[in-house]
């Protein structure tokens, strides 16, 4: 048994996470074991595990409210409604969509590196930057896209500056 705090304490408590869910009817993705799967003949219930946040969608309401109730009696939990902000994505949903942005994280960048001042201006590299396809299929840095990946034209403009 892992104690709240320990090093080991993530790792106990997926394993008995992902035990439960295995045992309801759950399949792990394939290739994120942190995505959990159930078909109920048409619908599909998905649960993102992200350290002890989790975060679910169903295309049948019901199965949301059945997930949350069986999750509510094996565990003590807090239910925090519609999601409106996760993993430093904020996300909305209407009747034209759902949306996704990263407006929060743009905004403490600019305060991080001291550019609350600056004026904004329009990004030129939309119109004018001709990409090209890596064929040769060159390594990729990757904790430079875990900073920015998400926003495809702050990722652009900071590649340009870096070289």
């Amino acid at each position: 048994k892992a104690l709240y705090g320990l090093k080991q304490a993530p790792r106990a408590w997926y394993n008995m996470l992902s035990s439960f869910l295995l045992s309801q009817d759950f399949s792990k993705g394939s290739v994120d074991p942190t995505l959990f799967i159930r078909r109920n003949g048409n619908d599909l219930l998905l649960v993102q595990i992200y350290v002890d946040d989790i975060i679910f969608a169903a295309s049948n309401l019901k199965l949301c409210d059945l997930f949350a109730n069986l999750m509510c009696s094996k565990f003590k939990m807090s239910m925090m409604g519609k999601i409106s902000f996760f993993l430093g994505l904020q996300i909305s949903q209407n009747p034209r969509g759902i949306f996704i942005n990263q407006y929060k994280y743009a905004l403490e960048s600019l305060k991080k590196y001291d550019f609350e001042s600056c004026d904004p201006v329009d990004t030129p590299m939309v119109e004018k930057s001709k990409l090209d396809e890596d064929k040769e299929g060159i390594a990729v840095d990757q904790s430079h896209y875990r900073a920015v990946g998400l926003r495809p034209c702050v990722q652009q403009n900071s590649n340009v500056l870096r070289q």
